[in-house]
């Protein structure tokens, strides 16, 4: 396959159209083996790498994955019903799934021994969420829906109520929790056309290809979006005034204008970017290299103001090393299940349940949902910051070390 500009890509089947070679643009190989079956048994990526699969017998589901560095993962089914009910990652930890008999999920254990719960009704609605705390507490979420199976309200574990509408194509109309109302409108087209909360409404509108064209904000400024004939942004106003111009070639851009500032963009015969240079009024401000290993991942960055940075990956693709000509040089050890485990110092060889608890002079306390509540660090881990979250663990209060609280 030949694109636009001449790279070439090759590929390669066996007999009964498997494809068994992928060959990229400039050389780099991929390789993939089968079974009898069809099912893919191993794949040797661009540098050799090789990751093979294995199959339960008689299910043909995987069973086991071994990766290229010599770790693995396994799969376990319930045989039954060929459903996956344990995952057990490379460090031992599992992950186990419990079904209904109707093959819904009924439970769910993480590998940090998070446990969920689950309830449907007899259309296989969620109607309800249980999440069950290493304390013994619970946070009950439940879920209430019309005679069209959409969501029409929300109970949270904290008793707070949240209500949905929707009008007759079942666009949503209207989402009301009691503080902060929001409220949407839409087109013969259903598309979307205004958004309102509270004092502030967005609205927009569309060119004759279905394209957003208009924004008018909050404080009634106007962003104009422009487009040229194959669809692409040519041009971003606001309040008629062009704040930037884009030329796009072949689907990728290759000019951004901001102001006096001009933006090059050259990618390689993979189309990844290889190249941003920025000139102002022809005199050349920046320029920035980027170059790949036959994997794909970022090998090298030349920066005409941060000079040069080479980085080293091991044969699962982490990043291992960051060599900086103008800093210091960084390394990093993942343990298998692929936790970064130190950043120039040695570290423990597990990080259970994939919750990091130190990280140099900096120790981590959790909630019984696994939520981040508190770092200590400093000498005698006498500076804290304090996190607090809602019944929906999201945050909602930082405590700083010198008492102040952000919310």
């Amino acid at each position: 396959l030949e694109d636009e500009h001449g790279a070439l890509t090759q590929y390669q089947w066996d007999s009964v159209g498997r494809l068994t070679r992928l060959i990229l643009p400039g050389g780099a190989c991929r390789e993939y083996s089968y079974n009898a079956y069809g099912k893919i048994t191993a794949e040797r990526d661009e540098l050799g790498h090789v990751t093979r699969y294995e199959y339960a017998d008689g299910l043909h589901l995987i069973s086991r994955r071994l990766n290229a560095d010599g770790t693995q993962i396994q799969y376990r089914y319930d045989n039954a019903r060929l459903l996956l009910t344990e995952i057990e990652n490379e460090v031992g930890e599992t992950y186990r799934l419990a079904y209904h008999p109707n093959g819904l999920i009924q439970q769910e254990i993480g590998f940090d021994g998070q446990r969920t719960a689950y309830v449907y009704d007899l259309n296989g609605n969620l109607q309800e969420k249980t999440e069950h705390g290493d304390d013994g507490s619970q946070l009950i979420t439940r879920y209430e829906r019309d005679a069209a199976g959409r969501l029409v309200r929300k109970t949270l574990p904290d008793g707070a109520v949240v209500d949905y509408a929707y009008d007759r194509q079942g666009n949503l109309l209207s989402v009301e929790d009691g503080h902060w109302a929001l409220a949407y409108e839409y087109d013969r087209q259903n598309r979307l056309t205004a958004e309102h909360q509270g004092w502030g409404t967005l609205r927009y509108g569309y060119d004759a290809c279905g394209q957003l064209q208009r924004l008018r904000l909050p404080d009634n400024n106007r962003v104009t979006f422009n487009h040229d004939k194959g669809g692409h942004l040519g041009t971003v106003e606001l309040n008629g005034e062009v704040l930037t111009s884009h030329l796009f070639k072949a689907g990728k851009e290759q000019q951004r204008q901001q102001g006096q500032l001009l933006s090059h963009y050259h990618y390689d015969d993979q189309h990844r970017l290889h190249a941003h240079a920025i000139t102002q009024q022809e005199n050349r401000y920046y320029r920035r290299q980027y170059d790949y290993d036959k994997s794909g991942n970022l090998a090298r960055i030349l920066d005409t103001r941060k000079g040069e940075h080479h980085y080293a990956y091991d044969p699962l693709h982490r990043l291992t090393r960051a060599d900086h000509s103008q800093d210091l040089q960084e390394r990093f050890g993942h343990n298998p299940a692929g936790n970064l485990l130190m950043h120039d110092r040695p570290g423990p060889d597990i990080v259970a349940g994939n919750r990091l608890m130190i990280q140099g002079d900096r120790h981590y306390d959790y909630d019984a949902f696994g939520n981040l509540i508190r770092e200590r660090r400093g000498k005698g881990q006498a500076v804290v910051t304090e996190y607090r979250y809602d019944c929906q663990h999201r945050l909602i209060a930082v405590k700083k070390p010198n008492g102040q609280t952000a919310r």
